[in-house]
């Protein structure tokens, strides 16, 4: 294997700085929890913004060749997505204002992590032939 470019990673790269910027600049609404906030507007965006964070992860891996590795890096890639998400979470309850620390938030987090991870495999697979 040769060694990691890093080109591949900028889509990744940028849509981490996009995640940051509107983790800063869209303002939030803190809700009572309820059983209601699994299904929601926000939820659904938390879900697809990192679903794309870890598929453009998962796209510059495998541009540099270490698809045969694919589920340890899944498996890191969605660490990676779960952990910038409690960050994110953590950084919006103490420094931006009007916004507010969800732990379902995090879970929506890493369920897109763990989804766009899936979804990556499924439609390299179909692209290239594989079952």
């Amino acid at each position: 294997m040769e060694s990691l470019r890093w080109q591949p990673f900028i889509p990744g790269i940028l849509w981490a700085i996009f995640i940051l910027i509107v983790s800063w600049n869209v303002a939030g609404i803190n809700l009572p929890p309820s059983l209601m906030d699994l299904v929601s507007t926000d939820k659904a965006a938390h879900f697809t913004v990192y679903a794309v964070f870890s598929g453009a992860l998962l796209w510059g891996f495998d541009r540099n060749g270490w698809f045969p590795a694919f589920w340890k890096l899944g498996f890191l890639v969605i660490l990676t997505c779960a952990f910038y998400g409690v960050v994110m979470e953590i950084l919006q309850y103490y420094f931006f204002p009007g916004r507010y620390f969800e732990i379902l938030d995090i879970v929506a987090n890493i369920s897109g992590a763990f989804a766009g991870f899936l979804i990556y495999r499924l439609c390299r697979n179909f692209f290239n032939g594989q079952n």
